[in-house]
């Protein structure tokens, strides 16, 4: 079959978009200017499966590849964008740091950042915590306290959860055995820079003071465990971090 351009020699290539055959570099070029064509093969055209052969299906796949690229690299590109923390966030991490608390802030894009509710009570100069609790022993149940003030002890905190005055009936039952046990509970905070370990903080004490010389992300999560699983967050007692 000839060359359609110059109807002289036999065809040698055949476009990928149009299907136009042509023999040489200069057909091929001459083609594009009479056909006003890319020479791109346009990938969402139909193909009916009597014409689908290998040629295609390795086309699709390039297809689906690159969309992938495309998509993951705008995630990339949009994650990277605007790294100066907004101001509000800037001022609460430097505040937090000031107190002794190592905090870090994630991009915009993560759950956490978006959930954090935490801000500065400037006027007497407290933070108001946002706090996730995990009650390891009711099957790892995680309940969260709003804007707590820093200066309240960790039973205060709890208070909501386990007192017959502020908590819910329905928490309290599912937290029986955290009521029945009051005067034995613990609480745990992960160390970040060591994901297996954990620190345990002191119930009486303040969360400020708990929080001291701690990595914080976004805002703290504290495990709440009983003497009975005591052993799964302390397996060397002597090595427990002192506050």
């Amino acid at each position: 079959m000839k060359c359609e351009i110059c109807q002289e020699n036999v065809f040698k290539y055949k476009c990928p978009k149009c299907l136009t055959k042509s023999c040489s570099l200069k057909c091929v070029k001459q083609h594009k200017i009479i056909n006003n064509c890319d020479g791109k093969r346009d990938v969402t055209k139909f193909v009916s499966m009597k014409n689908f052969d290998n040629t295609n299906l390795l086309s699709d796949y390039r297809f689906l590849e690159d969309t992938a690229r495309k998509s993951n690299n705008a995630y990339r590109d949009d994650l990277t964008k605007n790294k100066a923390l907004p101001k509000h966030v800037w001022r609460f991490a430097q505040q937090a740091r000031k107190k002794g608390v190592f905090l870090k802030t994630m991009p915009y894009q993560f759950t956490r950042r978006k959930e954090n509710r935490s801000y500065i009570q400037y006027k007497t100069n407290t933070i108001m915590w946002d706090i996730d609790w995990i009650f390891v022993d009711v099957e790892n149940i995680k309940l969260k306290s709003s804007r707590v003030p820093e200066t309240q002890t960790l039973t205060e905190c709890l208070e909501p959860f386990l007192g017959k005055e502020k908590s819910d009936p329905l928490t309290r039952h599912k937290l029986k055995s955290y009521v029945d046990q009051r005067a034995h509970i613990h609480a745990f905070i992960k160390d970040e820079c060591e994901i297996s370990r954990f620190k345990q903080l002191d119930m009486g004490r303040c969360i400020q003071e708990n929080l001291q010389r701690k990595t914080v992300i976004e805002y703290p999560t504290i495990y709440v465990v009983l003497e009975k699983s005591l052993n799964k967050f302390i397996p060397h007692p002597t090595q427990t971090d002192s506050l």
